[in-house]
């Protein structure tokens, strides 16, 4: 099979509205130009952020997006949502009939996404005034009052600052402004990251409220993967602008094909210093000190099973079960 082709990850014998393929990404790459060392050098450098990413995400489920730092996680959902263009590929959202006003984006950093110099009230209604010519200011006001009471804030704070709330009420502050337009998509790059963890699970139950209520689909990404294996449906692992697995939660979870995928969950910090004591880590090593020409494994620098096959070639799919597929060339049985 070929690399490029998108694997068919959901096969079920009964097509529900669960079913239906919301979000279709077909070979897409992004490469961001790297300034010149040299001073009279005309010749451009280029980075591949994402090489080839292939991935579909069902209508009313929520797509986890996991891998290490710099792995092309949030390149991805800002590829996504418009903020970065691609280099190559193509992105059809529901046969490109959802408007782009239809997907909207919750940040990392609650505090710094927000500007300063507005009020809570102008922050949650300004996406209205870009969607809209003319807004009822009595029907805004409902609005505002109603999606206020969803996320959990005080209608009557609503003329205070950003500066004045908590990260976590900055943050339902920004789910607000993403839903007042009521999106049928909604991306979260690490929405909980920068939270303190007695309130992650209260945004993170709010996001599944809100999915519930409005039948929203999610894209949700983070490196903490108890939380992907609690919120997603679906996910797909990312390693170095490649996606190497992908398929169903819980099968991906119980039983990783990628030896990637199965060195991401061995990290997993456990709430036991004895065995945290004996861990053994994945060998780090560059791509340069092992000379790993481009076209080789993403993993091939730092897999225990590698071959020389591995160093010449990107694997194809292997279909590991209907709901569960894996680019490796000797997956993890």
């Amino acid at each position: 099979m070929d690399q490029n082709r998108k694997p068919v990850i959901f096969m079920h014998n009964t097509l529900t509205a669960k079913d239906r393929i919301l979000i279709q990404v077909d070979r897409m790459s992004v490469s961001f130009s790297i300034p010149s060392t040299k001073i009279f050098s005309l010749k451009k450098q280029f980075f591949n952020a994402l090489s080839d990413v292939s991935l579909e995400v069902r209508q009313g489920c929520t797509l986890g997006i996991v891998g290490e730092s710099g792995s092309g996680k949030t390149t991805l959902a800002r590829t996504l949502v418009g903020l970065i263009k691609s280099s190559a590929g193509n992105i059809k959202i529901a046969d490109n009939i959802i408007p782009t006003r239809d997907i909207q984006f919750v940040f990392q950093d609650p505090l710094a996404a927000l500007n300063p110099r507005l009020t809570v009230e102008q922050l949650i209604l300004e996406p209205l005034d870009y969607q809209q010519a003319k807004i009822d200011v009595q029907l805004s006001q409902q609005k505002l009052k109603q999606i206020m009471q969803q996320v959990g804030l005080d209608y009557s704070q609503r003329q205070r600052y950003a500066h004045e709330f908590s990260g976590g009420q900055c943050q339902r502050i920004g789910i607000a402004r993403a839903m007042i337009t009521n999106p049928k998509i909604l991306i979260c790059d690490e929405p909980v990251s920068a939270l303190d963890v007695s309130v992650r699970a209260q945004v993170i139950n709010l996001l599944k409220d809100l999915q519930s209520q409005y039948g929203l689909t999610l894209i949700f990404i983070a490196h903490d993967l108890s939380l992907v294996r609690y919120i997603s449906d679906d996910i797909i692992v990312l390693c170095q602008g490649r996606v190497v697995e992908q398929g169903d939660t819980a099968r991906v979870f119980s039983h990783p094909g990628h030896p990637y995928t199965k060195a991401l969950i061995e990290a997993e910090p456990r709430p036991d210093p004895e065995f945290e004591r004996q861990r053994e880590y994945a060998p780090r090593q560059s791509h340069k000190e092992l000379k790993i020409p481009e076209l080789a494994c993403a993993y091939a620098g730092r897999c225990h099973n590698r071959q020389s096959k591995c160093m010449q070639a990107q694997p194809e799919w292997v279909t590991l079960s209907n709901t569960h597929n894996v680019a490796c060339f000797y997956p993890l049985k």
